[in-house]
């Protein structure tokens, strides 16, 4: 009799959890979802540095459909083991580690190859490189860069290969002071090295800039050809009448105004007429503000007898 009964409530106690599983797995039914989770390098041995691996893998995980919703990246680590030390290419496994309310069911790609290489430092000295030309009437001065040296780190085929720390600046930012900006370790031929990694990361730049060029007012001269037979010139209106150029002072000293485009009145009748007219500028003179110059001028008939100069 004791026998039975035990049997019977063993039979009970199944009963009661198939039916509990059955209506929990009705509600929450066992589901799968594929997760790109970062690939983590780990127990790497002292002085190696592996490149050359993806930086991300899928892994497709099975659990309940609540808890699959709720999932983050997070809760997946994908991780490679380089405990053994060995350098040189090697074709590894990939282990994803999961909580225990979830299994893992694959990763891809279950294998990767990358290569393990003795790890180099060394300091470089940070070197700017100015795109286009200063503000017109200024020069740049020295480049100022805090800190001057960065250290550059990594795989040391890698290293070698960084002949450079370089930062790039435009020429439009003359004036500014300790803005910070990312240094790039390139190659000789400028391009950059991706594998190593550049400490620190930003540096501080200021690009400072000097008036060493000389100013001068200089009127502006209006050239005029073909008056029409029988008018002359009225009168001639300029504006601007000056332009204040800079440059220096030999080359200043030799220009004593700036001439216009010349103007033709053959088909020009009697009145005022309006041009809008560009500067010539000597080589090696500068305007301080490029814009086009208006020119009135008017013509009238021409007293009977009257000589008309052009």
């Amino acid at each position: 009799m004791r026998q039975n009964l035990s049997y019977k409530i063993i039979a009970v106690l199944l009963a009661i959890g198939l039916w509990f599983y059955v209506l929990l797995t009705e509600d929450n039914p066992i589901t799968e979802r594929k997760l790109t989770v970062p690939l983590h390098v780990g127990r790497v041995a002292t002085g190696l540095v592996a490149t050359g691996y993806p930086e991300r893998v899928q892994v497709t995980l099975r659990g309940p459909k609540r808890v699959m919703a709720a999932l983050g990246e997070n809760a997946v680590r994908a991780l490679l083991d380089l405990s053994a030390g060995k350098q040189g290419e090697q074709t590894l496994a990939v282990r994803a580690l999961a909580s225990d309310q979830v299994t893992v069911v694959g990763v891809q790609p279950p294998r990767v190859t990358l290569q393990v290489e003795r790890e180099a430092a060394k300091s470089m000295r940070v070197e700017c490189t100015v795109l286009g030309n200063p503000p017109a009437g200024t020069v740049l001065a020295p480049v100022e860069i805090s800190p001057p040296a960065v250290r550059v780190s990594g795989p040391h085929t890698a290293v070698d290969m960084a002949a450079h720390a370089q930062v790039t600046l435009s020429a439009d930012l003359s004036g500014v002071r300790d803005l910070a900006v990312p240094v790039r370790p390139v190659r000789q031929d400028g391009t950059v090295v991706p594998e190593v990694k550049v400490t620190p990361a930003l540096v501080r730049v200021s690009l400072p800039t000097e008036r060493r060029l000389e100013y001068k007012t200089v009127p502006v001269r209006v050239q005029v050809t073909g008056v029409p037979e029988g008018m002359r010139i009225k009168s001639v209106a300029v504006d601007p009448p000056t332009v204040t150029v800079s440059g220096e002072s030999k080359q200043l000293a030799r220009t004593g105004y700036l001439s216009l485009e010349v103007i033709d009145l053959a088909q020009a009748g009697a009145g005022e007429r309006t041009y809008s007219l560009a500067l010539q500028r000597p080589a090696g003179v500068l305007l301080l503000e490029e814009k086009r110059v208006q020119v009135r001028v008017t013509l009238e008939p021409a007293p009977a007898g009257a000589l008309v100069e052009e």
